[in-house]
Parts: C-alpha cells; structure tokens; sequence
C-alpha cells in the first residue's frame, strides 16, 4: 500500500486500519508506505528507512520512537514545524466576504493580512478546495465579494490572478501543479515566460539564469535545469511549484495540501520557505487535512463544514478537538 491513506478522512482511515490488522490475522504480509509516522505506529511491527535511494536501517516499532525515526529519514535531526509567535503582520491584503459559488461553498468570509499565514481547515468535501480555485479564478464565485488590499476585484481567470500577483499550488501536484514531462527549467520559468520573451521569442538567456538561481535558492535537488521533472522526488517537484511562484514575484500563496506525499524532510524545507516568504511581506492561505500541520504552522485557521465557514480560531492555544468539533457541525 502506497500512501493509502493521503486523501481519505479519519473514519476512513480507521476503517482501513481494522482491515490492515484483520488481513494480519489472516497470515497476509502487508507493505505499507506512509509519510505519515503516527500511521506507522499504529498498524507496523517493523519499519524500514530508505533515504536517497539508500537502505539505512530496519528495526522493530517497539524500539525506536518518532524522534529517532525521523533523525533515519533525513539523515539529521530537524525541527517538526516553525515558530510564528513573534511575527508581526501588516494590514489586510485578501479579504473574502459572503463569497459562494452554487453547489460548492456559501457565504465565506475571512482576512489574510501581510506577513500571515492563515489556515483553512475542514473535511473532505468541505469545500476548502473549491474557495481556493474561487480565488485563483479557476472556479469563479458567483456571490459576494473579493477585495485585494482593500480594493475590490474581480477574477474571472487564472491569467487575472497571476496578474494581481496571487500563486496556486494545487492540491493534485501531477495532474494540475507540473508539466511531467517538461523539464525543470521550462516548468520554473512558465508563468513568466511570455512576460520575459524578446519579440515573441523565448529568452533562453534568462531562463537558464533564472532557474539556475532558482534550484539553488530552494535547494532542488535534479541533475539539473534540464531534467525531465517526472524524474524528480515529490518533495523537490512540490519546490518547483512553489519556485515558480516565487520566480513570478507572487505576493499571495494560496496553498493546497503542500506536503501530501513528500517526506519529513522536505516537509521541512517547505515550511521554512513558507516562512520566510511570509517574513519577507507574502501572505499565504493554506488548505491541509493534516491538523498537526495546521497547528504548527499557522496564525489562525478558519474552519469549514458542508461547503460553510463555521468559526475562526486565532490564538495559540487552538488544539486538534476544537478544530474537529467546527468542523463537524451540522
């Protein structure tokens, strides 16, 4: 089983566990890959650690907790998410009100102000997804309104929002966030490359430079600017999704499951970038189903339930039971 568990909610989850263990019962061997440690401690008797393509080590759940676990994976010990408790924001620079769209979500409204970075927490088919797409102009509202530092706009296309200097990643990476079979270079330098090009020509030139800086900045890790990006680890596809948005100088995020499927390691490195974009004047709106992630990463979390925003929590002593209980009402 490969990451089986990556777009299914908690009473799914544990109903795949209980099969798991059943089929254990039943003398079945069962592999199963998860970036997820907690899942591993729950169903494993063993685990076995790869890093770079590597094996490194094989050893019983009983004996190793997840401190050590994660040191094995990365290769050294890193810290689990980021320190926001001294970040200091500046004036609003999204601000939704009563936006909705028909059959998808209704009267959302919430604030992303400067140097935030603001949650959007709920279960599957809450409608999370559908508000970024709304914002992006991928799925337009149809209802309320959007103000962009304190002006009204409207964005009816994702050329629109690219304009207004607003990035998506995607929550399907392969399908919407990457071309696969294009190289690093040419997916780095995309929403840029009309803007940049020289009579109607591409500027080889620049892009070359660009995403050379680029791949250095964020640490990617390819043979280099021309390799095919099928051939890249998720985590450092995940870092071209986000570079070229840093590359086209966005200076609002809107994030969309942006650790699915990537090790702890890269988890890592995103949420120092996600960091320190925010600390240089971005702003970033997140969507995670992983409630640990929300909470050590985020300055305040809105919450959905059936296609409705259903409370807004803002401090830091904000646990995963208050998150579950709004996004549980009915």
């Amino acid at each position: 089983m490969d990451e089986p568990t990556s777009s299914l909610s908690e009473q799914e989850v544990e109903a795949l566990f209980r099969t798991v263990k059943r089929l254990k019962k039943e003398q079945v061997a069962v592999i199963y890959i998860s970036h997820r440690l907690k899942e591993l401690f729950a169903i494993a008797d063993k685990v076995s650690i790869l890093r770079d393509g590597r094996y490194i080590k094989t050893i019983p759940m009983g004996e190793v907790n997840e401190k050590d676990l994660i040191s094995l994976m990365v290769g050294r010990e890193i810290r689990a998410y980021i320190d926001r408790s001294e970040t200091a924001f500046g004036p609003a620079v999204l601000t939704l009100e009563k936006a909705g769209r028909r059959g998808a979500f209704e009267d959302v409204s919430l604030e992303v102000r400067q140097g935030e970075i603001v949650g959007l927490a709920g279960l599957i088919g809450a409608g999370r997804t559908e508000v970024l797409r709304g914002i992006f102009g991928v799925e337009p509202f149809d209802s309320g309104r959007l103000y962009l530092y304190g002006k009204e706009e409207r964005i009816s296309c994702p050329l629109q929002a690219i304009r207004r200097k607003i990035g998506l990643i995607p929550e399907d990476r392969r399908n919407q966030g990457v071309m696969l079979k294009k190289t690093v270079r040419e997916n780095l330098t995309l929403p840029c490359v009309m803007k940049m090009a020289k009579k109607g020509f591409v500027d080889t030139a620049w892009e070359k430079e660009e995403s050379d800086l680029y791949i250095r900045k964020l640490s990617i890790k390819t043979p280099g600017r021309n390799a095919v990006t099928r051939n890249l680890s998720g985590g450092n596809q995940q870092k071209i999704v986000l570079a070229k948005w840093l590359l086209a100088k966005a200076e609002i995020l809107l994030l969309d499951e942006p650790t699915r499927g990537i090790d702890v390691g890269a988890k890592a490195e995103i949420y120092a970038l996600m960091d320190q974009f925010t600390r240089e004047g971005g702003s970033i709106l997140v969507v995670s189903s992983e409630l640990p992630e929300l909470l050590g990463i985020c300055d305040k979390i809105y919450v959905m339930a059936e296609g409705k925003l259903t409370g807004c929590l803002a401090n830091r002593d904000i646990t995963e039971e208050m998150i579950m209980h709004l996004a549980s009402v009915h």
